[in-house]
């Protein structure tokens, strides 16, 4: 007799799963190797990227660079530096670089609030010339600040500006300028006014610069506060002479004769009034004080006026003068 073998159903459909678990775990296994494989390159990737884009940031800083483009950079080098493949090396780079623009940043904005403190403080009684002179130091300064920084110190030197010239407008003085000797070219500020001693109409408020030149004398200044309208009578300015030394060489006449050299200026516009007078024994003299210009040279032997001329100083010992009592 031949028995079959009878097939067991529940057995068999525990080795379909057992089959199919193995499967699925080949396939997840395999899956999460290539899905791990594919996220450490994308983190290694973003960490590359935020390397770089740090790098150009820290590159366009400079001292125009506004004080939250430091701010928006250290954050990011804190963002790469909380990364698990972060180079140590390139954070240390990158924390001296910020630290040098973070200096550089802070020198700037020291000058910044000087400047802006003087602007704001700006002496009322300033002359236009001075006014002038800081507008264009202003202007100049700014041109290296971030665009805020730029902004808020011209409104607030503009504001400043305006008031004092408006205060400037607001007076007009006569200021009467008078010189010893007179006849001196006369500048208000740099501008030419005229020959004094004359009256100065229309001069606005703040300090003012008289300056006077004549020649043979040094040129001379007077500084002039105008606070209210009226009339300014300063002191007289006494030009003073300039002076550039000569040699006078006396020759001829009798040999033991005594020789008296004397050298005399007076005003150009009035011969009695005698401005320098020197004299000097012997037949070599040398006056070290002698003024420019026209001079008068007296020549005495034997206290009598052996000869007389009139020179012009100009030259000073580059042209000694020669002095021949037989001519």
């Amino acid at each position: 007799m031949h028995i079959r073998p009878t097939s067991n159903p529940r057995r068999g459909g525990i080795a379909l799963v057992l089959l199919a678990l193995v499967i699925l775990l080949s396939v997840g296994g395999l899956g999460y190797y290539y899905f791990n494989a594919n996220a450490q390159e994308r983190y290694a990737s973003e960490t590359v990227q935020l390397a770089k884009a740090t790098s150009q940031a820290i590159y366009r800083l400079n001292e125009r660079s506004p004080r939250g483009d430091l701010d928006k950079i250290h954050a990011q080098i804190a963002r790469y530096q909380a990364r698990n493949d972060a180079d140590p090396k390139l954070i240390e780079t990158w924390t001296q670089q910020s630290k040098a623009i973070e200096e550089s940043l802070a020198k700037r904005d020291a000058q910044a609030a000087q400047m802006q403190t003087r602007a704001s403080e700006f002496d009322l009684n300033s002359s236009l010339a001075e006014l002038e002179a800081f507008d264009a130091e202003l202007k100049a300064f700014v041109k290296d600040l971030d665009q805020d920084t730029r902004n808020r110190l011209l409104v607030a030197w503009s504001q400043r500006k305006n008031q004092i010239l408006a205060d400037m407008q607001s007076v007009s003085a006569t200021i009467i300028a008078k010189t010893f000797p007179s006849g001196a070219k006369t500048y208000l500020d740099g501008e030419y006014i005229g020959l004094s001693s004359l009256g100065i109409q229309n001069v606005r408020k703040g300090k003012h610069l008289l300056t006077f030149e004549k020649d043979g004398y040094l040129p001379a200044e007077l500084e002039i506060l105008v606070e209210n309208s009226g009339t300014i009578e300063p002191p007289r300015t006494d030009l003073q002479l300039a002076v550039r030394p000569i040699q006078v060489t006396v020759i001829g006449g009798k040999k033991r004769a005594k020789i008296s050299v004397s050298l005399e200026k007076t005003a150009d516009d009035n011969d009695d009034i005698i401005l320098y007078i020197d004299e000097q024994e012997g037949r070599e003299a040398r006056f070290d004080q002698a003024p420019l210009g026209r001079l008068r040279l007296s020549v005495t032997a034997d206290f009598r006026l052996a000869a007389e001329r009139v020179i012009e100083n100009r030259d000073g010992l580059e042209t000694p003068i020669v002095v021949d009592l037989d001519q």
